[in-house]
């Protein structure tokens, strides 16, 4: 039996069955369908956006097609318990969409067209925008609804400006998620080509969503020095997208760039250039801002429609903008921003980024002298601040002499400035953090510097680095305690920091500076979360800075502790000549350390022949495996390391065994 709303209309108390039920509400939804797609056709074809349907088409009115106003009487049961967990399997799978502090405006005629060309002109697409448009906003909001509508099963959102997205992690990240945990451990056995196979024909079978935002930052370092890829890596990307093409999954590209070392059989032509908010939905966004910050309404005022127009309808301009209607009028911040060559007359307007970083720079530019110079101690920040750390970080600024006589007390109140901007807002899930607005953060890193603000800039890096150095030895205590409670803290408080305590890395690298703590903060977390790929990239990052180091510096025991650990991780990954190479290293180091005495550095190194020995066994290599394990033996017999001792004989036992070496027990028994 199929019941259609015009038999609710006759009998508005219809006892369905499971099945009757089912047919009801997908007439329903096919109902609501059509409406909503006449609705955004209709608007696409004007090109005026008459049909919108948060204002002309309200819940109540569509259903009042099919039920009018009677009550239907529906008769349904509780989930089963196994309805239940797919239930809430579903929405916990579903990819995360976070309200925007002023709501989103919805989009439709950009959703019509990227639908459109991804559904005609092939499965790649670039999102093409300029910084401060709502593309990333607009990205997630297309993979929430997408999912939510059963357009695509999974989505992976991948953003270049938190990290630097290599073929082999992504194809890692979407592997965990598509295979079952058998497939996924033979997956981890494969090599890299191989896998990339396997997962594109998945991928191509069944219908996904891959987004790789802010691509930009993976080939232009001056935006994302530590977050480009190499060109081996673009090469090897493109690649992987390449074969995706003509596949069932979507692939969303945005960036603020044209990419064209990535659109040779990806997307190729298939461009949709995002443009700011068209004029209503800007006058709509407008207004909650202004009711927001209780702002008496002023849509009528010239001026105010001069700024709006001045915004180009992108989002963070008219945030940085408008709360300032506060203490000033319209025409005021105008004549400001027109003394930056930004009246909408001269045709700025068409310059994206500029309209919105110079939106920033009128902001920047009204505070005093000194509060500005407090607002660059935030440039070394990435993603987020730790509001509850901020005193400390503070109180690193003040021991430096450039920067010691400025109103730090002043702080809180600057913060709350750019928080009523919406440059900064409340960390989603720590609360503790605030993020930090991209655009802000590149404004920031990039401005010129004078002599005298060079000097304060380079003060603020070393206040930086000494913070998180502080930080990451307390951190490190609560990984390596024995309370669980404090080692799932300690997890809490460096996932929203890695990027700032990476940071914090490079500038102790760049400066020759401890890294140990930083070092082994990063390290550890890395290892908890099976990030195996990433501890690689960290291992050799610090390598690299370490060849820059003054010899005298790197005797420290902090160094060699750091470089024996990288080769613990080259040996445990099979990469042995790099594993020896590290202990080699760390070896020499230690055997020229002047801190310790004779007796400490001769027991230590027994423990540095004892891994060159390991290395050795692992190739094969047995009259190296042999030289070394007999070095340590006769070490750790000296010192009557009993422990030391029993590990080197089950080593030299194993070698005997697979090197049938009939002299090694003669010299066992010498040692």
């Amino acid at each position: 039996t199929i019941v259609t709303p015009g038999d609710v209309r006759e009998n508005a108390s219809v006892h369905l069955n499971a099945e009757e039920l089912a047919c009801f509400l997908f007439n329903i939804w096919q109902f609501l369908l059509r409406t909503d797609r006449r609705l955004r056709v209709k608007s696409y074809i004007t090109k005026g956006g008459e049909a919108y349907l948060n204002r002309i088409v309200h819940p109540e009115t569509l259903l009042s097609g099919a039920a009018q106003t009677r009550r239907v009487n529906l008769l349904v049961r509780g989930f089963s318990s196994e309805e239940n967990r797919t239930y809430v399997e579903r929405k916990y799978e579903r990819h995360p969409f976070p309200e925007p502090a002023y709501g989103f405006v919805r989009r439709d005629l950009d959703v019509l067209a990227i639908e459109k060309r991804l559904l005609s002109r092939g499965n790649h697409l670039l999102v093409c925008a300029k910084g401060g448009a709502g593309k990333t906003t607009l990205l997630n909001y297309i993979g929430a609804w997408w999912q939510t509508t059963r357009f695509v099963d999974q989505v992976f959102y991948f953003d270049y400006d938190k990290k630097a997205w290599t073929r082999g992690q992504i194809m890692t990240e979407i592997a965990e998620r598509l295979l079952t945990s058998p497939e996924f451990a033979n997956f981890q056995f494969l090599s890299e080509e191989i896998r990339q196979a396997v997962l594109c024909e998945k991928l191509s079978e069944e219908r996904h969503l891959l987004i790789l935002d802010n691509m930009e930052s993976a080939t232009e370092p001056n935006l994302s020095a530590r977050n480009t890829l190499s060109e081996t890596e673009q090469e090897e990307l493109r690649q992987f997208l390449t074969e995706l093409d003509n596949g069932e999954s979507l692939v969303l590209i945005g960036s603020r760039d044209k990419e064209k070392w990535l659109a040779k059989k990806t997307f190729g032509d298939n461009v949709y250039k995002l443009p700011g908010l068209d004029p209503r939905n800007a006058f709509t966004f407008a207004d909650r801002i202004l009711k927001k910050h209780k702002i008496a309404l002023c849509h009528e005022d010239a001026d105010f429609q001069k700024l709006l127009e001045l915004s180009g309808g992108y989002p963070l301009a008219l945030e940085v903008i408008l709360p300032d209607l506060k203490q000033q009028t319209a025409g005021d911040i105008l004549k400001a921003l027109e003394a930056d060559n930004l009246n909408p007359d001269n045709g700025d307007t068409q310059s994206k980024t500029e309209t919105i970083l110079r939106s920033i720079e009128y902001l920047y530019s009204s505070l005093a002298p000194d509060a500005r110079d407090i607002v660059n101690c935030l440039a070394p920040f990435t993603s987020v601040i730790n509001g509850e750390g901020l005193k400390r970080y503070v109180g690193e600024l003040r021991k430096q002499s450039a920067l010691a006589h400025l109103p730090f007390d002043d702080m809180p109140e600057i913060i709350q400035q750019g928080t009523d901007r919406e440059l900064f807002s409340p960390h989603p899930h720590t609360p503790a953090f605030m993020k930090i607005e991209p655009v802000l953060s590149y404004f920031l890193k990039n401005r010129p510097y004078t002599p005298d603000t060079e000097e304060k800039h380079h003060a603020a890096e070393t206040g930086f680095r000494q913070y998180y150095g502080n930080m990451a030895q307390a951190v490190y205590h609560l990984m390596v305690s024995k309370g669980a409670d404090k080692k799932v803290l300690s997890h809490i408080l460096i996932r929203p920091e890695y990027e700032n305590l990476t940071t914090a890395l490079n500038f102790s690298l760049n400066t020759y500076s401890s890294v140990g703590n930083l070092y082994r903060v990063l390290s550890n977390y890395l290892v908890i979360m099976y990030k195996n790929e990433l501890r690689h990239e960290l291992g050799n990052t610090v390598l690299t800075g370490l060849e820059g180091y003054p010899g005298e510096s790197l005797e420290d025991a902090e160094f060699v502790e750091i470089v024996a650990d990288i080769g613990s991780r080259q040996l445990l990954t099979g990469q042995y000549p790099e594993a020896e190479q590290s202990y080699q290293k760390a070896l020499g180091l230690w055997l020229q350390n002047k801190q310790y005495d004779a007796d400490q550095i001769k027991r230590k190194s027994g423990v540095l022949y004892h891994q060159l020995g390991r290395v050795a066994q692992e190739q094969k290599q047995w009259k190296r495996a042999r030289e070394y394990f007999l070095k340590d033996l006769q070490i750790s017999s000296e010192y009557k390391d009993m422990g030391g001792m029993r590990l080197t004989l089950h080593n030299l036992l194993r070698l005997w065994i697979s090197g049938r070496d009939n002299e090694l027990p003669e010299a066992v028994t010498d040692k």
